[in-house]
């Protein structure tokens, strides 16, 4: 029923995961839900971490962004953690 969008930010620049040509993902029956943040670049030096419930009919460009998702979603997570 709905998807997760994942941000990461690093070095000042918020990334979607796991990939741009890839940004819902799945949630388990059970609820439960793993999304790879740790897909190159210097991922693991990121700094905060943004995820989004949204219906997996939303319509996102080829390279979303934060903008792009928020306005859309139903609820959000934010943490981050120091460098």
């Amino acid at each position: 029923r709905y998807r997760v969008v994942v941000f990461i930010k690093v070095d000042g620049i918020w990334w979607v995961k796991p990939y741009w040509d890839s940004p819902l993902t799945t949630i388990a029956d059970d609820g439960t839900w793993t999304c790879d943040i740790v897909t190159g670049g210097h991922d693991q030096d990121a700094t905060a971490i943004e995820a989004f419930l949204v219906r997996p009919s939303i319509r996102l460009p080829s390279e979303p962004r934060y903008s792009d998702v928020q306005p859309h979603s139903v609820a959000h997570v934010y943490t981050t953690r120091k460098s």
